[in-house]
């Protein structure tokens, strides 16, 4: 998959106004790792354009499984995305477009190299759209917020209807990687460790060596489920070496030990890892029914009003879906629950942990600075391991970040740099920036004048204004810097 172009055709869509024109993006080769790079300050627009396509496709999936407009605030979202699907027998080039008509028009790009209105059909959507937000910075989260609530209800109403059991509902294109799904990564990433992921050994685990999975039905409402739950619920009974279930088989128990044995199991089951993965977050998604009817329609009608309301938190006592008892043993033999790992270690398991899971051609990952909680180490390491997974994929990665390592990591051709108030707002960098020097990139992208943090940087500026002696007595004060540099030929210049 590319994305070609967006145009945003509402007069707003939070920080962001109408387009005067559309933006176009370049389009990568194919089997290539060529990501998209957001760059730019804090507020400069970045993060509420990937929210803008996240959105504008949450609207397609919502069209495309309901045939009608998704409720909506005073001031609805207008848009035209232009992008390319290659896992067809040929390339398609699509455009969804939406403006003040009361439907979504879908045209396929034809061999006269002119749009033409196509039946509606889910193989003009992206096969999977992932999204990903560092920190308490979720405003990407609704979109995916919205379709998976959709989603939840209609399986819950198949579940409740008889004549509906054997039903299968379409399974939602979109996800979002939060706490709920890391746990998911977490585990089949170290089922399949030893063959494809460095995971392990950046997180300095040995291994997983248990983890349970619990299944309740008695949560905020009383759960029932269609053939297409019952079947993935029963094939976890296969894959486990144990299980556990009450009388009236509303709560079920299943416990793994991570082997060989295991990884046979699921793959003889389920069909391989991105297959169990899918069947798990289809599980993930009754979470949705233990969030009370009023406070979802509270969360709808704020983000209406353009309320950033991030995922509500789900106690674990109150979900459907959920897995405990998790067990690793790390480089040392020595046992650790889930709780030991770190924030950077969290994060790694959802961005390069999904890239190793989810190998379906066109699919959108949208990963909103997903490098905020490494050291710098990996920061410089991370696209490089992004490329060894993902290059030979067809799928589009769109990163934001304010990181100059990532930067660095990226053809000029591919980063977009943005700049607050500026028209228009995103233009590209005006030297290459793929292997550029960190300092460089500061310089010229974040208007940084000087590597020395301004703190020392303004002290070492007054100390120079002061006489020999006491910039003598404090220049020891200050690691080697250009800073420090001139303040020893002022020392130079006042002995003369």
């Amino acid at each position: 998959m590319n994305l070609l172009s967006v145009n945003l055709l509402s007069e707003e869509f939070k920080s962001l106004k109408k387009f005067e024109e559309p933006i176009i993006f370049e389009e990568s080769p194919s089997n290539v790792f060529d990501p998209i790079c957001f760059v730019g300050l804090n507020g400069s627009g970045k993060s509420h354009l990937m929210e803008f396509i996240a959105e504008s496709f949450m609207h397609c999936e919502f069209y495309l499984r309901n045939e009608k407009i998704i409720s909506e605030s005073k001031n609805p979202l207008f848009f035209e995305l232009i992008y390319s699907l290659n896992a067809g027998s040929k390339k398609e080039v699509v455009k969804v477009r939406r403006d003040k008509k009361t439907k979504i028009d879908f045209l396929r790009l034809n061999d006269k190299e002119e749009f033409e209105n196509v039946d509606l059909n889910y193989n003009l959507i992206p096969k999977r759209i992932v999204g990903y937000s560092s920190g308490l910075n979720e405003t990407l989260s609704a979109p995916f917020l919205e379709i998976n609530a959709d989603f939840s209800q209609k399986l819950s109403t198949a579940a409740n209807t008889k004549e509906n059991y054997n039903d299968i509902v379409d399974p939602v294109r979109m996800t979002y990687l939060d706490s709920s799904t890391n746990l998911i990564l977490v585990i089949i990433n170290l089922i399949y460790q030893p063959d494809e992921s460095k995971l392990a050994s950046y997180c300095h685990l040995q291994k997983l060596k248990h983890f349970s999975i619990e299944i309740d039905r008695n949560i905020r409402v009383k759960v029932n489920t269609n053939a297409q739950l019952d079947g993935i619920i029963d094939d976890l009974g296969k894959c486990a070496y144990s299980k556990n279930i009450n009388e009236d088989n509303s709560f079920y128990s299943f416990n793994f030990n991570v082997d060989e044995s295991l990884k046979t199991a699921i793959n003889e089951v389920f069909g391989g890892p991105m297959l169990f993965f899918d069947s798990l977050i289809l599980l993930n998604h009754l979470n949705f029914l233990a969030i009370p009817p009023k406070q979802m329609t509270w969360l709808r009608n704020k983000r209406k009003e353009g309320k950033i309301i991030g995922s509500p938190v789900i106690p674990d006592f109150q979900k459907f879906f959920k897995i405990s008892n998790v067990i690793f043993e790390n480089e040392n033999g020595i046992e650790m629950g889930y709780e030991g790992l770190s924030d950077g270690e969290h994060q790694l398991f959802q961005t390069l942990g999904s890239l190793n899971i989810i190998d379906e051609t066109d699919t959108l990952f949208l990963f909103d600075e997903p490098d905020t909680h490494y050291n710098p180490e990996w920061r410089s390491q991370l696209f490089l391991e992004y490329s060894n997974v993902s290059k030979a994929r067809n799928q589009e990665i769109i990163v934001s970040s304010h990181s100059p390592f990532i930067i660095s990591s990226v053809r000029s051709e591919m980063v977009y740099h943005f700049e607050k108030n500026r028209k228009p707002l995103i233009e590209k960098p005006r030297f290459e920036t793929y292997g550029c020097s960190i300092d460089t990139i500061l310089r010229r992208l974040f208007k940084k004048t000087t590597m020395v943090p301004l703190l020392p940087y303004k002290e070492m500026e007054e100390l120079a204004e002061k006489g020999y002696e006491e910039i003598l007595s404090k220049i020891d004060n200050y690691g080697e810097s250009h800073p420090k540099a001139m303040l020893y030929k002022r020392l130079i210049e006042l002995k003369k």
